[in-house]
């Protein structure tokens, strides 16, 4: 039995299985170890538990300005997760073959898409906060 060294394996999502595979072979030793079951068992799980924070999201309703910032922090946190988990899957080729090139470039304009309004909206808050520190308030402690 040899055991991969991929991402993969590191993150628990491929299982040992008896191989003539070089353990330096990646892509096919991932694909030989991935256990497809376990895989889909663990994304299955994975994405029952982002459709609950989606669900937990949406019902969010503020009542205060802190419970506001509150808010806004758990949809950051959510933003996060994600992005570590897209971060994992582009930096690991062996998740990537999975996606033909239709399905790359769909998540590519997907993701794009979505980054432009991220950074619109962020462009638009730092304008305004340049625009509130310059009413009588005293922020240099702060850059």
């Amino acid at each position: 039995m040899i055991f991969c060294t991929s991402p993969l394996w590191q993150a628990g999502l491929a299982i040992p299985v008896k191989s003539n595979v070089h353990p330096n072979c990646r892509c096919v030793a991932v694909r030989q170890y991935a256990g497809e079951k376990r895989l889909s068992r663990q994304l299955s799980d994975s994405i029952k538990e982002v459709e609950n924070i989606i669900e937990r999201l949406e019902k969010l309703k503020p009542s205060d300005r802190l419970e506001a910032i509150n808010n806004i922090n758990e949809c950051f946190e959510a933003v996060q997760g994600m992005i570590n988990g897209f971060s994992f899957w582009i930096k690991t080729p062996e998740f990537m073959s999975l996606f033909n090139e239709k399905e790359t470039f769909e998540l590519f304009t997907s993701i794009r898409k979505v980054t432009i309004e991220t950074l619109k909206i962020g462009v638009k808050y730092a304008q305004l906060i340049a625009s509130n520190s310059k009413v009588n308030r005293d922020l240099e402690y702060l850059i």
